[in-house]
């Protein structure tokens, strides 16, 4: 309908039932193809079909130079140095959200890291338990057992480094969080280098 169009962006907008999404994947895609300096737009026609559109800016380098010389003057350097540090550790990634996991397992893709992703309280503790990871990336809301809960499970039986993922900014979430064990918080939606940076003050 028009007024689920309009509200279609929104956080914790959702028409599926209870317990079944969160209603914040297409906020954060909004959210990040924003801060790219993009436009994403929905059109939809009952009967028809939805379609969403994407735009975002594309920027080549200037004439004669390539883009590691870009890079270089970009400062991206230091971020280089800190991957070489921390590349070929192993990060569980636990969210149910599948635009959350698709874009942070491409972060640590692009850098080498090994991944595996769960995307409920039960595969977490399960994957954890079998494939060591060398660091969590954990979401607060997950269906079912929640992310506070799955920290403390995982307290229980390891000191590998937590990192929370929240999107809600609620402060006592975050201290409930640390109390609990967790190492860190981190805002959706995640940027590169913030991830990459807390990564690298956890397992460097």
């Amino acid at each position: 309908s028009k007024e689920n169009l309009e509200k279609v962006f929104d956080p914790f907008f959702t028409t599926k039932e209870a317990g079944k999404g969160t209603g914040l994947g297409l906020s954060m895609c909004y959210r990040m193809v924003r801060a790219h300096g993009g436009k994403i737009w929905v059109e939809s026609e009952e009967g028809e079909g939805t379609t969403f559109y994407v735009e975002l800016p594309v920027e080549l380098p200037p004439e004669g130079q390539d883009g590691e010389s870009e890079t270089e003057e970009t400062g991206d350097v230091g971020l280089m140095e800190k991957v070489e540090k921390i590349r070929g550790k192993r990060i569980l990634v636990v969210d149910d959200e599948q635009v959350v996991t698709e874009v942070v397992e491409r972060y640590l893709h692009l850098e080498d890291f090994e991944v595996s992703l769960a995307a409920d309280g039960h595969e977490a503790l399960k994957t954890a338990r079998e494939w060591h990871p060398d660091l969590v990336v954990l979401d607060l809301m997950l269906p079912g057992m929640d992310g506070l809960e799955v920290c403390r499970n995982i307290r229980k039986e390891s000191v590998i480094p937590i990192i929370m993922l929240t999107a809600t900014g609620d402060e006592t979430d975050r201290i409930v969080g640390l109390e609990l064990g967790a190492d860190d918080f981190l805002a959706k939606p995640v940027t590169r280098g913030s991830l990459l940076d807390t990564i690298k003050k956890h397992t460097g």
